[in-house]
């Protein structure tokens, strides 16, 4: 039977913030910053950086349930499998 993966790719960035007085501002620099098809995933205001990870994505074809394990090449994710 075959199936349809979805995969994502696991690319990430880091955001290096400037010293801001508010939360507003620094959620424009954040805006500003990130990359376009990236989503925030992590923030230390502290350290004063983001990170952010890739929205891209991508669907492949298998032929077998077992192929699901090997059918991702290096820096993409398995993120859905459904009967095709």
């Amino acid at each position: 039977m075959p199936w349809t993966v979805t995969l994502r790719s696991t690319e990430t960035v880091e955001i290096d913030l400037p010293e801001t007085d508010s939360i507003a501002e620094r959620d424009a620099a954040i805006a500003e910053r990130l990359p376009e098809r990236f989503e925030l995933v992590n923030l230390r205001p502290s350290e004063r950086k983001a990170f952010a990870r890739s929205r891209v994505t991508q669907t492949v074809k298998i032929g077998e349930r077992e192929e699901l394990w090997t059918c991702a090449p290096e820096g993409w994710q398995a993120l859905t499998l459904r009967e095709s």
